[in-house]
């Protein structure tokens, strides 16, 4: 009977450690579970990075472009402006020497 009652309480001590290890093994598939979530949180966020490095890469390119659109835009209203006091200057040297002849000829034209 003292044997019977050894191999019980031998049996309690495994079941104890049993359960024991059971928990333990829980608890440790709960943080298996945790870090797979963490894992696919960090691919995500990885996605979005690349994502957004790419979008800054864009644009970086845009306004590249912007600038040299700006540029070329600019170039244009100058020569525009050129071209515009080139034909004052014009316009007021050909009043200048058709007033010149009307006067020479004795005409009264308002010019």
């Amino acid at each position: 009977e003292d044997l019977k009652e050894h191999d019980i309480a031998s049996i309690g001590k495994c079941k104890e450690k049993l359960d024991g290890l059971e928990n333990e093994l829980d608890q440790s598939d709960g943080k298996d579970d945790e870090d797979t979530l963490l894992l696919r949180k960090i691919d995500a966020l990885s996605i979005r990075h690349m994502h957004l490095s790419s979008l800054n890469l864009k644009k970086d390119a845009v306004q590249k472009d912007l600038v040299s659109k700006m540029a070329d835009v600019k170039l244009e209203i100058v020569n525009n402006l050129e071209k515009k006091e080139r034909l004052v200057n014009e316009t007021e040297e050909a009043r200048t020497v058709l007033s010149s002849a009307c006067a020479r000829l004795g005409l009264h034209i308002h010019i």
